[in-house]
C-alpha cells in the first residue's frame, strides 16, 4: 500500500536535489531542520502581514471561509480562485519564519479550529469519494481506496467502513504526514507545541470566530464573522444516507483518540 506524500515531504525532497544549484531552494532546505511537529503546522499556517494574527488551518474545519476572511482583512476582497493556493497571503511552509514569528510574538492572536472527529471524518469521506464534485486530491488515494475494495456507487456505509479501514492504515505508516483532511487534529495543530489564544469549535463556528477577532480589537472581521460568510460548503458535507454506526463511531474514537482527550469532545 502506497500512502500518498505530503506537501511537506515532496517539498523536503525537491528542495534537498535542487539546494546545490538554487539559492530559494538553499533557503527551503532549511525546512529539513525544523522540528517535524511544528512543520506540520507551519505548512498550514496563515499568518497576516501586520503579525497581528496567527491562524492554524485545519482541514474540513471551515479554513477556506476563515482564510478567505484573512485575505479580505489584508486586501479588503476575498481571492479570486482557490485561497489555499494563493500566491498573495502569506501561507504554508515557505513562510515559515513569518509564522514562527508570530506564534513568539505575544502580541499576536493564535487561533486554530477543531471539530468533533466523527464529524470531521464523515465530511472527509463524503467530500473525497462520494459527492458529485469530489476533492481534487482524492485522485491521490483511489487506487488504495479501491484495493481496499471500495466500490465506486456502492453502498454508503459498506464504503464507509473501507475508509475507514484506509484511514488507519494511512495512521499505522504515517501518522505524523499523512493526509490532513484525517490527520489527527492534535498533530496538525502542532502536537501541543503552540500555544493558541483560542482554539474554536466549528459546532460553533460563528460565535468563536467572532470572539477571536473581537479579542484581536478588529471589528471589521467581527462584522465578518457574524455575516456568516461561507466561501466553501464541503466541510458541511450532511447526507442523510451516510448514518454513522456505534461500531463505526467506536473505532473512530480509538483511532482519534487523543482528539477525543485534547479538545473534551465525547
Amino acid at each position: 500500500m502506497n500512502i500518498p506524500c505530503t506537501v511537506i515531504q515532496k517539498k523536503k525532497l525537491r528542495s534537498a536535489l535542487l539546494s546545490p544549484f538554487s539559492r530559494s531552494h538553499r533557503n527551503r532546505h532549511e525546512i529539513n531542520n525544523l522540528d517535524p511537529e511544528l512543520a506540520v503546522a507551519y505548512a498550514h499556517g496563515v499568518t497576516t502581514p501586520d503579525g497581528r494574527l496567527f491562524y492554524l488551518k485545519n482541514a474540513k474545519c471551515g479554513c477556506t471561509t476563515i482564510s478567505q476572511i484573512l485575505h479580505t482583512y489584508v486586501f479588503g476582497a476575498p481571492f479570486q480562485g482557490n485561497i489555499h493556493e494563493s500566491g498573495t497571503l502569506p501561507l504554508g511552509l515557505r513562510h515559515f519564519r513569518l509564522h514562527r514569528a508570530a506564534i513568539a510574538n505575544p502580541e499576536a492572536v493564535k487561533f486554530s479550529f477543531v471539530r468533533h472527529p466523527v464529524n470531521r471524518l464523515r465530511s472527509a469521506f463524503c467530500n473525497f469519494f462520494v459527492d458529485d464534485e469530489r476533492n481534487p486530491q482524492a485522485l491521490r488515494h483511489w487506487d488504495n481506496m479501491l484495493a481496499l475494495g471500495f466500490k465506486p456507487g456502492g453502498e454508503i456505509n459498506y464504503n464507509f467502513d473501507v475508509f475507514l479501514d484506509y484511514v488507519a492504515l494511512s495512521l499505522e505508516k504515517a501518522r505524523l504526514l499523512c493526509d490532513e483532511h484525517w490527520r489527527p487534529q492534535f498533530i496538525s495543530l502542532g502536537s501541543g507545541k503552540i500555544v493558541y489564544d483560542k482554539i474554536g469549535r466549528f459546532e460553533n463556528f460563528s460565535a468563536d470566530l467572532s470572539e477571536i477577532f473581537s479579542n484581536a480589537g478588529l471589528p471589521f472581521l467581527v462584522a465578518l464573522a457574524e455575516r456568516k460568510m461561507i466561501f466553501n460548503q464541503s466541510s458541511n458535507g450532511k447526507r442523510d444516507d451516510l448514518i454513522v454506526s456505534r461500531t463505526q463511531a467506536t473505532k473512530i474514537r480509538s483511532l482519534y483518540a487523543m482528539d477525543f482527550e485534547a479538545y473534551g469532545y465525547q
